[in-house]
């Protein structure tokens, strides 16, 4: 990644469940601070969470 180049971030409940591209890869993190509890997601979270990772795929089969 270029260095002036901004990292784009998908995020939800606060940053508990976060995605960004970064070296060619998605990457995700999705647990609930301080006690690193899973991430319970309804179903309209999963769904946003669903496109932005398809956003993501597709960026990078370009």
């Amino acid at each position: 990644m270029a260095g002036n180049q901004e990292r784009q971030v998908f995020d939800l409940m606060d940053g508990a469940v976060r995605v960004w591209v970064e070296q060619e890869a998605i990457h995700l993190i999705a647990v609930e601070r301080p006690h690193l509890d899973p991430v319970e997601l309804t179903g309209a979270m999963a769904k946003r969470l669903a496109e932005a990772l398809n956003s993501m795929a597709d960026q990078l089969d370009d």
